[in-house]
């Protein structure tokens, strides 16, 4: 379960499980919340995939990823600094755009046609 994301319903966001741990047949992770930028303990148990989340998708989880990580930055106290890791997420949020537009491309759905081809000869006659 370790480096997945997952919906924590107790914290009504996405969060991502750093660390795993069973002990005594409970399952407790430790996770990070990007929309509070901290890591909990949670129950195994009560994190629910994403398919049955209704969250979203991975894309929308690299988003939300992309938020936290400039939230983050931006509070870096030297500005070189601040502006130089600034820029690589912009850089970042860049590609990341260009391959959500690259996706959001819809191709004509593909499907095999069978063929047949039936040679043979001409149909006997009865008399």
């Amino acid at each position: 379960m370790e480096s997945l994301w997952r919906y924590s319903p107790d914290h009504g966001q996405l969060c991502q499980v750093i660390k795993t741990r069973t002990l005594w047949g409970e399952t407790t992770c430790r996770v990070w919340l990007p929309g509070r930028d901290t890591v909990v303990r949670a129950p195994g148990s009560e994190l629910a995939s994403l398919e049955d989340s209704g969250t979203g998708t991975a894309d929308g989880i690299a988003h939300v990823a992309l938020a936290a990580r400039r939230k983050i930055i931006e509070r870096i106290g030297l500005p070189q600094a601040r502006d130089y890791r600034l820029n690589l997420l912009r850089q970042e949020e860049r590609s990341w755009n260009k391959e959500l537009e690259r996706k959001a491309q819809v191709y004509p759905e593909m499907a095999p046609l069978p063929v047949v081809r039936v040679e043979g000869g001409a149909h006997e006659q009865l008399a």
